[in-house]
């Protein structure tokens, strides 16, 4: 999968660089932008070049995007703190029921009696069944 994101990333930029290299002429011409308020007078900017002005396009959108996103990872690194130390507790408190358990397990062990016990004969034998005939 490693290789493949590599693969893509030089087809991309490959194909960035053939359309940048084909088309040279138009994005080293130099162009000025007008903004007219009509309320105040008519602004010129400086003659830039056209590559120039797709990079300052490019890095505002990418400005928008990150502030944009900000507040929704704060959100989401608060939520992570938060499950994080329930997490914390919730193993603490397991470990001391396993250390509880233990410890019953433990008393269980010793109170027990050493002798095994006979736990097939649960139903008396025919032959110790008394009949007793008082009818």
């Amino acid at each position: 999968m490693k290789k493949l994101k590599i693969l893509l990333w030089i087809i991309i930029i490959g194909f960035i660089a053939l359309v940048f290299f084909q088309n040279k002429d138009f994005f080293i011409a130099k162009q000025g932008l007008k903004l007219n308020l009509y309320f105040a007078g008519p602004y010129q900017s400086p003659e830039l070049p056209h590559v120039l002005w797709f990079l300052a396009t490019l890095s505002i959108g990418l400005l928008i995007s990150y502030f944009y996103g900000l507040a929704e990872r704060f959100k989401l690194k608060k939520i992570i703190k938060g499950l994080n130390a329930k997490i914390d507790t919730q193993m603490e408190m397991i470990s001391q029921i396993r250390s509880e358990l233990e410890s019953r397990a433990g008393i269980l062990r010793e109170e027990t009696p050493t002798a095994p016990v006979d736990t097939m004969k649960t139903a008396p034998e025919p032959r110790d069944v008394q009949i007793s005939s008082d009818e």
